[in-house]
């Protein structure tokens, strides 16, 4: 009965180890007209309307982790005079599909 018991336990294990997913995270880099953006924030917004946003590094790129999977509208505010669209989520034409694992997803804005 022990060892049908410690079978059942390490099937239930394994099973389990094997349904792991990576958890997701996006990263990349913005460029506005090929220069970084001044002192920039990028948001990812998903169907619901909750965000997710981080502060752009000095050289533009950003990192999110945890992310959350799904498809995801992307915000970008900065103090360089970027486009009005981009900073609401409901005029942006940026979107990404995250998915579990590492995401890659670098802008450059026109």
């Amino acid at each position: 009965m022990k060892s049908l018991r410690t079978i059942i336990l390490s099937l239930l294990l394994v099973v389990a180890i094997g349904c792991h997913q990576p958890e997701p995270s996006i990263s990349g880099k913005i460029t506005y007209q090929g220069k970084v953006p001044a002192l920039g924030q990028v948001t990812f917004v998903d169907e619901q309307g909750n965000g997710l946003n981080t502060i752009l590094a000095e050289d533009g790129t950003y990192l999110i982790r945890p992310a959350r999977v799904g498809t995801m509208r992307v915000m970008i505010t900065s103090m360089s005079n970027l486009p009005a669209k981009y900073r609401d989520p409901k005029t942006t034409d940026l979107t990404v599909e995250i998915k579990p694992g590492e995401n890659a997803y670098s802008i450059d804005i026109p």
